[in-house]
């Protein structure tokens, strides 16, 4: 290490990985509770990471805690001296945490679009066979009711996708895994329930509808929210940086694919592009 650079530690939790964070962060994350007690702490080059409460044992910060208690802070006790805390500074998040750019978050949402499209076209390849085996021909398979039917079927698609992948132990959907983002709750970086992750997904039309300036103030608000985090309360953290080059590549594919869509549609269909 050369001299003067600042260590970093990264916290195993749950399979997942968290950081990287200084020391001072690490020490305030135990004594605000976002550091658990059996989070496991290491440093790169540890094979196995360390449980933070035996870390602090050791270096005698508080006494060892029985087996089956293992607080991350210890009723009366503080790691940090009182003058070191940060006045009006939100305790429930580390300094340190990474929160989610525009272009990644971006890139993201263009693979979960492709994620929705490629199933789409799945089940509509899937349902017409059943419909040809069936004897049905086209016409008399379309009515109104059943394109209402199809519509209500997809937003609920769409909406089970967001709301269940974003409220799981991943926190995440495709696109967001891909590019290691994870969507938390604002107040103590915790994974969001099922019923927050509905109500964010409702947000997002409000974002859209917003002529997407719910989505473009992202980049101006403090800890890179969109209107629909801030709505739902939720923040996206980046476990880890993405490569650039992957992030512009999957804009350069999505952008090529709307494009491609376009001009099939205009090649097809040009009576309803007019």
């Amino acid at each position: 290490m050369e001299p003067g650079a600042t260590t970093e530690f990264w916290l195993d939790r749950d399979g997942k990985r968290l950081g990287p964070f200084d020391e001072a962060g690490i020490l305030e994350g135990v004594e605000t509770g976002v550091v658990r007690a059996t989070d496991l702490l290491r440093v790169e080059g540890m094979r196995d990471g360390i449980p933070v409460w035996e870390v602090l044992a050791q270096l005698g910060a508080v006494p060892a805690p029985a087996r089956d208690e293992r607080p991350a802070v210890p009723p009366g006790r503080s790691y940090l001296p009182r003058e070191t805390r940060v006045a009006g500074r939100d305790t429930a998040g580390l300094e340190t945490v990474r929160y989610a750019g525009f272009w990644v978050r971006l890139a993201a949402v263009v693979v979960d679009a492709l994620v929705l499209v490629a199933g789409a076209l799945v089940i509509g390849i899937i349902t017409g066979a059943i419909g040809f085996f069936l004897g049905m021909r086209l016409p008399e398979a379309r009515s109104v009711l059943g394109e209402r039917l199809a519509a209500v079927a997809t937003l609920a698609a769409v909406w089970l996708y967001f709301a269940f992948l974003e409220s799981s132990p991943a926190g995440a959907t495709i696109g967001k895994q891909a590019f290691y983002l994870q969507v938390l709750a604002d107040r103590g970086h915790q994974r969001i329930s099922f019923l927050r992750a509905s109500w964010r997904w409702l947000a997002r039309w409000l974002s859209s509808a917003s002529f997407l300036l719910g989505y473009l103030i992202q980049p101006f608000t403090p800890r890179k929210r969109a209107l629909h985090d801030l709505l739902a309360g939720t923040v996206v953290i980046a476990r880890a940086p993405a490569a650039r080059a992957r992030i512009a590549l999957t804009l350069a594919a999505g952008l090529g694919f709307v494009l491609a869509a376009w001009s099939g549609l205009a090649l097809l269909a040009p009576g309803l592009l007019r």
